[in-house]
């Protein structure tokens, strides 16, 4: 069975195209995000395949203009989620992706993160590395590259993240995804 057979990933990945149609790199990041974490699920037996994969599709929809509520994108997607109703876990997922925590405070927004319960353990790093190893614009790129893609965006946006903040992200993220990809090695 394919991804696109379970109706949460359909929706997610229907609610994504339309969300990020006017910014093809977004949604092809999305996409081969969704791919990613579709493929190490099926490698690693995951029993939650269906709410990662929605995730992934759906992981960046607060970059999205018109879903902007706090300016932290991980909190404005699961603001604009837990509005459509959408599965708690996906919520979660989405809220708390790739290291949120981390920067949160910065954005003024840890409170609402608070709120929601953390997706921690292989769901949410099975995230984390499908969000690593996807390009800023699709395809997957390699680690390094795409560290070297958020720190150039960081840089260029005047992120109020300390820089030592985003470096310690970094390189919990980079962690995070070698371990997926070691265990997708044995």
């Amino acid at each position: 069975m394919s991804n696109t057979d379970n109706p949460v990933v359909r929706r997610a990945q229907e609610l994504a195209s339309a969300l990020l149609s006017s910014n093809q790199d977004l949604l092809g990041h999305a996409e081969s995000a969704a791919e990613q974490a579709g493929s190490a699920c099926a490698r690693l037996g995951c029993r939650d395949t269906a709410a990662i994969v929605a995730a992934a599709w759906l992981h960046d929809i607060g970059y999205v203009p018109s879903l902007r509520a706090t300016g932290y994108h991980p909190i404005d997607g699961a603001l604009y989620l837990m509005k459509d109703n959408w599965p708690d876990r996906v919520i979660s997922l989405v809220a708390h992706h790739s290291e949120a925590k981390m920067e949160a405070p910065y954005y003024s927004v840890a409170h609402h993160l608070s709120i929601i319960d953390p997706v921690t353990g292989p769901a949410s790093d099975i995230l984390t590395c499908a969000d690593m190893t996807s390009g800023a614009s699709g395809g997957r790129v390699a680690l390094q590259a795409r560290v070297e893609q958020l720190r150039s965006t960081d840089d260029a946006e005047s992120s109020p993240v300390p820089r030592d903040v985003r470096e310690s992200r970094y390189a919990s993220l980079v962690s995070t995804t070698r371990l997926i990809v070691s265990q997708l090695s044995t």
